[in-house]
């Protein structure tokens, strides 16, 4: 029986290729992992944006009733009344 290696050379062709299609596979997962880091950084870059400008419209908050309570203490002339005690447990 005459053998022309093309048997032995086709299995070597076919590892090569799985091999080449392994790799390219490999960098496929690679570049879609980056790309979902990316995008989970991303999202939570924009998270922590809406959390500032949350913390920030509350400190707005907090200094526009602290205004308001100085000017209920004032008007009402009491420093140490119901009103401090209404407001300490906020504080």
């Amino acid at each position: 029986m005459m053998n022309w290696g093309f048997s032995h050379s086709h299995r070597s062709f076919e590892w090569k290729q799985q091999l080449v299609v392994d790799v390219d596979s490999s960098s496929s997962i690679s570049q879609k992992q980056q790309r979902i880091s990316k995008a989970i950084e991303t999202v939570k870059e924009k998270i922590i944006l809406v959390q500032e400008k949350n913390i920030r419209r509350l400190n707005e908050a907090v200094r526009n009733l602290q205004e308001q309570l100085q000017q209920c203490r004032s008007s009402n002339g009491t420093s140490n009344g119901t009103v401090s005690q209404v407001v300490k447990p906020l504080s």
